[in-house]
């Protein structure tokens, strides 16, 4: 015999939090980079939009932790946010600017150690993403891949 069910919902209620949505990516994104971060936008922006959606942008041409392709093109995806900015799709893009400096200066503040490294020796991004976390202004930040 089958059960009845009844599904019902609360209307959310607005929050007094800014929240920033940061979406990670890198060259490797590329071929599918602009419809990923449409979807994305498009399914989390509602019912209540976030204060600022950010696309950060890890420069590091690979190999990759979970390299799924050999096209790595940093010129196609600058490109890439420049028009999902200019659609009001994101807010803004930041790059991360590899330099050994700031490798040691966010892995002293973060971490206690010093290491002019952006990624970890099993190739895992590390300084980029902090980077791209401090970059949001928001209260809170959504991060996504």
């Amino acid at each position: 015999r089958p059960k009845t069910f009844t599904i019902g919902y609360t209307p959310l209620l607005p929050t007094n939090h800014c929240v920033s949505l940061l979406i990670k990516c890198c060259p490797q994104d590329v071929p599918t980079l602009k419809a990923n971060i449409k979807h994305i936008v498009h399914q989390l922006c509602h019912p209540e939009p976030f204060c600022e959606v950010v696309l950060g942008i890890d420069p590091y041409a690979g190999p990759y932790l979970r390299q799924y392709n050999q096209f790595n093109s940093l010129e196609d995806l600058l490109t890439i946010a420049k028009e999902l900015q200019f659609c009001k799709i994101i807010d803004r893009y930041v790059v991360f600017p590899d330099t050994e400096a700031l490798n040691l200066e966010l892995s002293k503040r973060w971490f206690g150690i010093e290491s002019k490294y952006s990624h970890t020796e099993d190739l895992k991004p590390i300084t980029s993403q902090l980077f791209a976390l401090e970059s949001c202004k928001g209260d809170y930040i959504l991060q996504m891949d």
